[in-house]
C-alpha cells in the first residue's frame, strides 16, 4: 500500500527622466525620458513651440492640458523614440527612429505640434518617421495557454499544460500580475516496493513590481511568486492499489520575459522555489526508511506560454 507520512537581478540602464507637469494655461504636460547626451526635456519643448502652427497659448480655455509621454533609447541601430500625446477626444503615438538623438527629438517635436493642434494640416512626415501609425496600449491583458515544467514534485521533471491570465502596465515601472494553472503528471517509476506515478496540480501567483521595457513591444524583470497546489502519487503492482494525496506550498522567485505583437503576446519564465512541505511517498512498510519519494528543499520551475493581448 501507499502511504504518506507528512514531514513538514538587476538590470541597470542610464537614463535621465523629467516629468513636467503642465503650468497654469500650457497646453500639454511633459513626461520625458532619454539618454544622457541627448536634448532635456526643456529643449524638446522649445522645438515643440518652434513648429507649432498656432503657437498662441489660450488661457481661457477650460479643456485639460494634453498629456504627452515620450522616450528615446539607445540602439545599435541608433537611437529610436516613442512619442504618444493624448487628450480629451483623440490619442496619437508614434515610433520615429534616426541617425542621432538630435534627429529623433526635431521628429518628436513635429509629431507632438501637430498633434496639439489638430486644426493644422499636417505638414510632410520627415523621412526618419516610419509609416503607418503604430498605436501602443499602456496596459493590457493576456489570457492563453502553455507548458510548465518542475523538477521536485516528482523524482523526474515534469511538465504540462498550462493556463495564464495576467495584467501589464508598459509605462512608468510597468508592474505585472499574473495567474497561471497548470497540471502534470510522471511515469510509472520502478522503485524498491513497486511502481509509483505522481500528479501535481499547481496555481502560481506572479507579482513583478519592476520591469525593464527596452521598447514598447518588450519586458523583463524580477518576479516574487508563489506556488499553491497538490501533490498526489499512487502505486501499483500492490496488493492494494491506492494512492494518496499532500499539499503544496512554495514561495519564491523568477526571472520573467514577454513579446508582445499586436494581439499576439508571447511569453517566458523561469526560477526557483522553496517548498515549505515535503511529504515522503512510499510503500508500507518501507516509506519511512526507503521512500519512493520526497520532494527535495529546491523546486527548479520554467514557464512558457503564448496568449491573447488585450490592449487599453
Amino acid at each position: 500500500m501507499l502511504g504518506l507520512s507528512r514531514i513538514g537581478i538587476g538590470i541597470a540602464f542610464a537614463m535621465v527622466m523629467v516629468s513636467l507637469p503642465a503650468q497654469a494655461g500650457e497646453r500639454y504636460s511633459l513626461d520625458h525620458s532619454a539618454p544622457p547626451g541627448c536634448p532635456s526635456a526643456e529643449e524638446l519643448r522649445l522645438r515643440v513651440l518652434a513648429r507649432e502652427r498656432s503657437p498662441t497659448v489660450t488661457t481661457r480655455s477650460t479643456a485639460p492640458p494634453a498629456s504627452v509621454r515620450v522616450r528615446i533609447v539607445s540602439s545599435s541601430n541608433g537611437p529610436r523614440g516613442w512619442v504618444e500625446v493624448e487628450a480629451a477626444g483623440y490619442r496619437v503615438v508614434r515610433k520615429v527612429e534616426g541617425s542621432n538623438c538630435d534627429e529623433v527629438t526635431s521628429a518628436i517635436a513635429v509629431i507632438i505640434g501637430i498633434a496639439l493642434d489638430r486644426r493644422a494640416t499636417p505638414p510632410a512626415i520627415p523621412a526618419a518617421i516610419p509609416a503607418p501609425l503604430t498605436l501602443v496600449a499602456r496596459r493590457h491583458f493576456v489570457l492563453g495557454g502553455g507548458i510548465m515544467m518542475h523538477d521536485a514534485p516528482a523524482p523526474d521533471p515534469i511538465a504540462g499544460p498550462l493556463a495564464v491570465l495576467g495584467f501589464q502596465r508598459l509605462d512608468g515601472l510597468a508592474p505585472t500580475a499574473s495567474l497561471s494553472l497548470g497540471h502534470a503528471r510522471s511515469g510509472w517509476i520502478p522503485t524498491e516496493g513497486g511502481q509509483v506515478r505522481f500528479w501535481f496540480t499547481n496555481a502560481s501567483l506572479a507579482a513583478c513590481p519592476w520591469r525593464w521595457v527596452p521598447h514598447a513591444a518588450t519586458a523583463l524583470g524580477p518576479c516574487l511568486r508563489v506556488d499553491v497546489g497538490t501533490l498526489r502519487g499512487r502505486g501499483k503492482d500492490t496488493s492494494h492499489d491506492r494512492g494518496s494525496t499532500g499539499p503544496w506550498l512554495a514561495p519564491g522567485g523568477s526571472f520573467d520575459w514577454m513579446l508582445r505583437i499586436e494581439h499576439l503576446a508571447l511569453g517566458a519564465s523561469a526560477g526557483a522555489s522553496l517548498p515549505l512541505i515535503r511529504d515522503r511517498f512510499g510503500f508500507e512498510p518501507l516509506v519511512r526508511e526507503h521512500p519512493a519519494h520526497k520532494p527535495p528543499s529546491t523546486d527548479v520551475r520554467a514557464e512558457v506560454w503564448a496568449a491573447l493581448s488585450i490592449g487599453k
